[in-house]
């Protein structure tokens, strides 16, 4: 059994009125999608994990920090990226 805090999850959503913010940029290398993203938050070491679409067919997982952070997904163009905003409480802004 391992004990972990999740303080600063309940301390976003119930103690501050705005919506943890998923920045998000894109640039494209060749045939690979770099995708930037890092959380903005009124609490400090905020950090969620955030399932998102790199096909119609592909979901992942991004793990996001209040830091900005890199992932490159093979094969995957801008227009195919995409990030599950309707199934979390978030706002996403960026791209």
């Amino acid at each position: 059994y391992v004990k972990q805090d999740f303080t600063y999850f309940f301390d976003q959503y119930l103690r501050h009125t705005t919506l943890p913010e998923l920045q998000v940029e894109l640039v494209e290398q060749g045939s690979d999608l770099v995708v930037r993203h890092r959380w903005r938050s009124e609490v400090e070491n905020f950090r969620m994990p955030i399932k998102v679409y790199v096909s119609h067919e592909r979901m992942q997982w991004i793990y996001p920090t209040n830091q900005w952070q890199s992932t490159v997904f093979q094969d995957t163009t801008d227009e195919e990226f995409d990030v599950d905003d309707e199934s979390f409480y978030i706002t996403v802004t960026g791209f």
